[in-house]
């Protein structure tokens, strides 16, 4: 089989196949793969540019070869990573070639010109025309599928980050290239509350998006002391028994103790930004009414006598409606002799 370079393999994917789903034109298995610059020294501009494989050395080359390994065998994440490294190690413009069609591979098309045009602008000086008329070709193709999305923000140092993956700081100078679909882009300051959305990208479709980052509230710490075996609740929330102390949101909170046999105690509190508050409780032992569930239960009186609240004890004397003169007297078995109703003054 015929032997083909790894430079005019990945430039055919690049651009003549760009949105193919295997790679073509690859080296039978087995077969070695050629270094990414043609095998002769290539004149640039009246000098001599040595192949890239000649050009590296140490960590660097042993990098390379690993990822022209990887992209060989279709692992084309694995391989990014060793060509994103052996260009960290040696500074070779050169290599961001191969990182930019592995991630077009990747269908990363946002990551391929941002890595296009690094490489255009370091490796410039040590590319061919043909090299030069590659890159533009594979810009004109990927932008298609990508969208530059300006983002305008009320803070400097806001960083923005789509789909997790952080690309720029405010202020920007230029758009954020995002790839055609649905992105979450989500832009973020130490000290403001996150602004997350998700948007709809249709591709080489320029996007505004302007964002208003909110200062963040600063927690304050609140501190509840009950008694021993107490449940404490928090908004609602079960959040200690006895004893909590932690941060809360500033604002009003709601406060709920309960004990086995004792009163619930219920309030709110205020806790401020920076500001600690401290509430200790001591809860009342529950009354007999309490635990009969109401007022119609039994009262408990000193000396252990019990009544049972609204029974008719005396009644007239109890409820009567208003005052009035007493009635007539009326013959009785008692001294002396008489008993006069109601009496006037009584169960005031």
């Amino acid at each position: 089989m015929r032997r083909q370079t790894f430079r005019g393999a990945i430039s055919t994917i690049a651009v003549s196949a760009l949105l193919a789903t295997t790679v073509a034109a690859q080296p039978a298995p087995g077969e070695p793969v050629a270094p990414v610059a043609p095998v002769a020294p290539t004149p640039v501009d009246g000098a001599v540019v040595p192949p890239l494989a000649d050009a590296l050395s140490g960590a660097a080359k042993t990098e390379y070869e690993a990822g022209k390994l990887l992209y060989g065998d279709g692992d084309f994440a694995g391989a990014t990573l060793k060509f994103q490294r052996a260009y960290d190690l040696s500074k070779d413009g050169r290599l961001l070639w191969n990182v930019a069609v592995c991630e077009k591979n990747l269908r990363h098309y946002a990551r391929v010109l941002r890595v296009v045009r690094r490489y255009q602008t370091e490796a410039g000086p040590t590319l061919s025309e043909a090299d030069k008329r590659e890159a533009t070709d594979l810009v004109n193709a990927v932008s298609a599928f990508v969208s530059p999305v300006w983002v305008t923000v009320n803070e400097a140092g806001a960083t923005i980050s789509v789909d997790g993956e952080v690309v720029a700081r405010s202020p920007f100078a230029e758009p954020v290239l995002v790839d055609m679909g649905t992105r979450r882009i989500k832009v973020s300051k130490r000290g403001f509350r996150d602004h997350t959305q998700n948007v709809p990208v249709a591709g080489a479709t320029e996007l505004r998006l302007s964002v208003n980052l909110q200062r963040a509230a600063v927690d304050g710490r609140l501190l509840i002391v009950a008694g021993p075996g107490e449940t404490i609740f928090l908004d609602g929330r079960v959040v200690g028994e006895g004893r909590w102390d932690g941060k809360v949101r500033p604002g009003r909170h709601d406060i709920r103790v309960i004990g086995e046999g004792k009163q619930v105690h219920e309030s709110e509190v205020v806790v401020r930004e920076k500001e600690t508050r401290e509430l200790r409780l001591s809860l009342r032992a529950m009354t007999r009414e309490k635990e009969s569930g109401g007022s119609s239960g039994w009262l408990w009186l000193t000396g252990g006598t019990a009544l049972l609240a609204g029974a008719v004890v005396g009644g007239y004397f109890l409820f009567r409606p208003e005052d009035k003169d007493a009635p007539p007297s009326v013959p009785g078995t008692m001294a002396p002799g008489t008993v006069q109703l109601p009496l006037r003054g009584a169960w005031r």
